[in-house]
């Protein structure tokens, strides 16, 4: 029977710890999601002329807190805007529309001389705090699923007839072990540094297989 090199062994049990500590970590907190995946409220507000959006991200950041909340222009005269949050209260929404009145008041031309009025632009009322409910991982990762299962099993077929002089059963066994451990593997490192899973993970992925299709081409390739 071949012995397993110490080298091996350290990867091998490096490896298992990674996946351990990744269990844990995502049976605490879960995996990290990127914000648009995540179920977050939202306010839109239209303010009548065009607004400086970094004035707004400003204003939103004071109130919310720096980095919480995605601010985005809606239409494209560019006077309304949109604020993103995973929350967001209604005590946080009135200040955010106080501000934008502060910023952008309403004033007409009396005599010649500039006077601002009492009303205001936006009125707290008509500003309402939307609740979305988040998208699974599960649905992001859907489109990918099938393509995935049938170029596995066309890999294979491939390695076991190509290289069935080393043993069919073996081929087989260790090619999945390989793809599947790498993915595995690639995940639970996800998990550990807490990388926001969403329209990058399906990339990743993908590279991880390759690179585990060309280790697996070389390894029997050698093996040959």
């Amino acid at each position: 029977m071949k012995q397993i090199s110490t080298k091996n062994k350290i990867i091998g049990i490096v490896s298992i710890l990674i996946v351990i500590i990744a269990l844990i970590v995502v049976i605490v907190g879960g995996f990290n999601v990127e914000r648009k995946y995540q179920s977050y409220k939202k306010i839109s507000i239209y303010v009548g002329e065009e607004v400086d959006i970094e004035k707004i991200e400003k204003v939103v950041n004071d109130t919310l807190g720096k980095n919480k909340a995605t601010v985005q222009k809606i239409e494209i005269y560019n006077d309304t805007f949109q604020v993103i949050a995973k929350e967001i209260t209604e005590e946080q929404k009135n200040t955010i529309v106080d501000k934008v009145n502060e910023l952008y008041p309403i004033t007409t031309v009396d005599n010649n001389v500039e006077n601002t009025e009492t009303s205001v632009r936006v009125k707290k009322e008509d500003i309402q705090i939307v609740s979305a409910s988040n998208v699974r991982l599960r649905d992001v990762f859907k489109p990918y699923i099938m393509p995935f299962i049938i170029a596995t099993l066309c890999i294979i077929v491939y390695v076991a007839i190509r290289y069935r002089k080393i043993g069919v059963i073996r081929v087989i066994l260790e090619t999945i072990g390989v793809l599947l451990g790498v993915q595995i593997l690639l995940l639970s490192v996800l998990a550990i540094i807490r990388f926001p899973m969403g329209r990058f993970t399906p990339a990743l992925i993908l590279i991880a297989y390759i690179m585990s299709v060309i280790y697996i081409s070389n390894r029997w390739k050698n093996m040959k």
